[in-house]
C-alpha cells in the first residue's frame, strides 16, 4: 500500500507504486492509478509530471473510457527502451554480458576471456566497468546485474564462496566508476537464482512461484543449482545458500552432488548409463521440494534445457515424479538465461517499493539514482 508519515519516504513509495502499476498495467489512466493505489488524483498527477518531465514515461494517447466532461482520458506507459541494464555472467576464464531492456529487448551480446580463479574485489569492480564502457548503447545504461557462481550474499554484497573462481568472503561494489563523472549501481546473486530472475521478469509477475533448475558441464566439472521463487521474489535463505542442490543418493564427495564420483561426471552427456542416473537423481531431488513449494512451474535451464527431451523421457519410469513433471518446462530465455536473468535481477529490484528502514540493502535500488544517469547521457 502507498506510504503515509515521513515526507521523503512516502514521496519514493508512492512514485515505486505508481511505476510498478504502470508496469503490471501499461496505459492505465491517471485515474485508473489513483483509483488502484487508492492516492489522491492530485498525487497522481504531481507524481507522473515528474516521470514525464524526466523521460521515464511517455503519454500513449486514448485510454480506455473518459471524463465526465467527454474528453478521451489519457494512458501512460514505462519507456522500456530507456531502463537498459547491463546483465553479467562471471565464469572462471571470463564473461558473457547482455544489454536488455525492461521490455526483455536485447540490444547488445558481449564476451571475453579474463582470468577470474583468486580474483578480489578491486580487480571485479575494474572488470565491471571495462565491460560497461565497452557495452555501448544509443541509451545509456542504468545499472549492472552480475551473476556469480557459489555461495553469494546479495544483501551486503559478499561473495561468501565459490568453488569455480576459489574465492572465499570476498567484498563486492555496490556502485561502479565507469567515467569522471558517473557512477551507475550494481547488483549481485548466485548464478542460478540469476536464471530465477530471470524467468520472473520474463514472465510479467504472472508467475508468483516458480523452481529454476540448471546445470553446467565444463571440463570434467558438472554442477546443479536452483533458484526458487516464492510470492514474486526469489529466496535467498538464511545464509543465503538456497538452491544448493545434493541428490537424496550423495555420498559425500565434496566434488559431486550425486552418488556418482566427481571421476565420472566427465562422462555426463556421453555415457548414456551416467547421464540417466543423474537426471533421475535430479527429478527424484525435486519431488520434495515441489511438495513444499508449491510451484506454479519447474524451469530447466542450462545443460537441462539442452538435454530436456532426455530428461523427461527419464522423469516418466520414475513414479514419485508423477505429481510434479506436468510442471515442467524448458527455460524461456534459452542461451542468455544467466546473462538476461542477471539483468532480470536489477529491473525486479528496480520495482521494488522502498523499505522503511535507515539503511537499504545492497539491492536496493532508488529512482533519484536512475534519473540521474539518464540526465548525465
Amino acid at each position: 500500500m502507498p506510504a503515509g508519515g515521513n515526507k521523503p519516504y512516502q514521496r519514493s513509495s508512492n512514485r515505486s507504486h505508481v511505476l510498478d502499476a504502470l508496469r503490471r498495467n501499461p496505459g492505465a489512466s491517471r485515474r485508473d492509478l489513483a483509483s488502484m493505489l487508492g492516492l489522491d488524483r492530485s498525487t497522481i498527477t504531481l507524481i507522473t509530471a515528474e516521470l514525464l518531465e524526466r523521460g521515464l514515461l511517455d503519454e500513449t494517447g486514448t485510454a480506455g473510457g473518459s471524463t465526465r466532461r467527454g474528453r478521451p482520458t489519457v494512458g501512460l506507459r514505462i519507456r522500456n527502451e530507456r531502463l537498459r541494464v547491463l546483465g553479467i555472467e562471471l565464469h572462471a576464464g571470463g564473461y558473457r554480458a547482455v544489454v536488455r531492456d525492461n521490455a526483455g529487448t536485447i540490444h547488445a551480446r558481449l564476451e571475453g576471456r579474463h582470468a577470474l580463479r583468486g580474483v578480489g574485489k578491486a580487480e571485479l569492480t575494474a572488470l565491471l566497468a571495462d565491460i560497461c564502457r565497452s557495452a555501448g548503447s544509443e541509451n545509456p545504461i542504468i545499472g549492472v546485474g552480475c551473476a556469480i557462481p557459489g555461495s553469494v550474499d546479495s544483501t551486503t554484497p559478499t561473495v561468501l564462496y565459490s568453488r569455480e573462481l576459489e574465492i572465499r568472503n570476498v567484498n563486492l561494489p555496490r556502485r561502479i566508476q565507469v567515467d569522471d563523472t558517473l557512477q551507475i549501481p550494481v547488483v549481485f546473486d548466485n548464478d542460478a537464482r540469476c536464471g530465477a530472475w530471470g524467468e520472473l521478469h520474463y514472465r510479467n509477475t504472472e508467475t508468483a512461484s516458480l523452481i529454476f533448475v540448471t546445470a553446467q558441464k565444463q571440463g570434467a566439472h558438472f554442477g546443479v543449482g536452483m533458484g526458487i521463487v516464492s510470492d514474486g521474489s526469489v529466496i535467498s535463505g538464511a545464509h543465503h545458500t538456497s538452491g544448493e542442490f545434493y541428490s537424496p543418493d550423495w555420498q559425500g564427495d565434496e566434488r559431486s552432488q550425486f552418488s556418482c564420483q566427481h571421476s565420472d561426471l566427465v562422462r555426463v552427456g556421453s555415457d548414456r548409463a551416467i547421464t540417466r542416473t543423474v537426471f533421475a537423481e535430479i527429478v527424484r531431488g525435486l519431488v520434495p521440494s515441489a511438495s513444499v513449494i508449491d510451484p506454479d512451474a519447474i524451469v530447466f535451464g542450462g545443460f537441462l534445457r539442452e538435454h530436456y527431451a532426455q530428461l523427461l523421457e527419464v522423469a516418466r519410469e520414475i513414479p514419485a515424479a508423477a505429481s510434479v513433471k506436468r510442471l515442467f518446462v524448458p527455460g524461456s530465455l534459452e542461451s542468455d538465461e544467466v546473462t538476461a536473468g542477471a539483468s532480470g535481477m536489477f529491473h525486479e529490484h528496480l520495482f521494488d517499493v522502498p523499505g522503511f528502514t535507515t539503511e537499504d540493502s545492497a539491492r536496493s535500488i532508488g529512482w533519484d539514482a536512475i534519473t540521474r544517469i539518464l540526465g548525465a547521457a
